[in-house]
């Protein structure tokens, strides 16, 4: 009877061990593969992010630069009354809810020797 006690014994030491063993290569394995996939996911989440802020500020680059060549154009073409208007009509539609631009209060042009005259337009 010893022997199958100490037989039965080393079977449950052995299964535990076994048991243990299986257990941390699993939280190894998993732990890695986790790892690599959180990494993964913000690394794609970082990307998309800057993606996303760099079409925003080239749409605004390109919506300013649309703006400066009409104003330039309209200096060019020496119409005073033109430029008022154009600057209010564009300046009140960016404060509009519309616009959806939220940072913005208004805009504002110093023109110096322009028209034979300094030119300050402001509208907010």
């Amino acid at each position: 009877m010893g022997k199958k006690v100490r037989s039965l014994y080393w079977q449950i030491v052995f299964t535990l061990v076994a048991f243990s063993v299986l257990v941390f290569l699993n939280y190894i394995f998993n732990s890695v593969t986790v790892r690599k996939n959180l990494s993964r996911t913000a690394d794609s989440v970082l990307s998309f992010t800057n993606e996303q802020i760099e079409s925003e500020l080239i749409s605004y680059k390109i919506l300013l630069e649309t703006f400066i060549q009409t104003i330039r154009q309209m200096i060019i073409d020496d119409n005073m009354e033109k430029l008022k208007h154009y600057f209010n009509t564009v300046s009140a539609y960016a404060i509009s809810e519309k616009s959806g631009i939220n940072c913005i209060n208004g805009l504002y042009g110093y023109f110096k020797n322009v028209f034979n005259e300094t030119a300050f337009i402001s509208r907010h």
